[in-house]
């Protein structure tokens, strides 16, 4: 039978708990990369929010410029509009008095 190492042996062998400050440090790295990690996400935020807000004042200047087209043609709708009222007015006076013509040549 071979002896048991000695305690002084198992120590090399064994892995030593960790003292406190490695735990410590541990937790301080953790959260370091935690926190690059959000700062790394506020500023894609950051960026996508630059990207919309472009985006917003494009859209805002095509539907200003949109608006006063549909304000033009509604314009224009009202005027052909007024316009054919008063040329169907003239057809039914023109008809009217080419029934009182024919109806007095005849």
């Amino acid at each position: 039978m071979r002896p048991r190492p000695a305690c002084s042996c198992l120590i090399n062998i064994l892995p030593l708990p960790l003292p406190p400050q490695s735990s410590t440090d541990r937790k301080l790295h953790q959260i370091e990369e935690q926190l690059n990690e959000a700062l790394a996400k506020v500023t894609e935020n950051d960026s996508m929010i630059n990207g919309l807000k472009s985006i917003q004042s494009k859209l805002q200047a095509e539907n200003t410029e949109l608006s006063s087209q549909l304000g033009e043609a509604e314009s224009k709708v009202g005027t052909l509009s007024k316009n054919k009222n008063a040329l169907t007015s003239q057809v039914e006076e023109l008809k009217s008095e080419v029934e009182s013509e024919s109806s007095v040549s005849i």
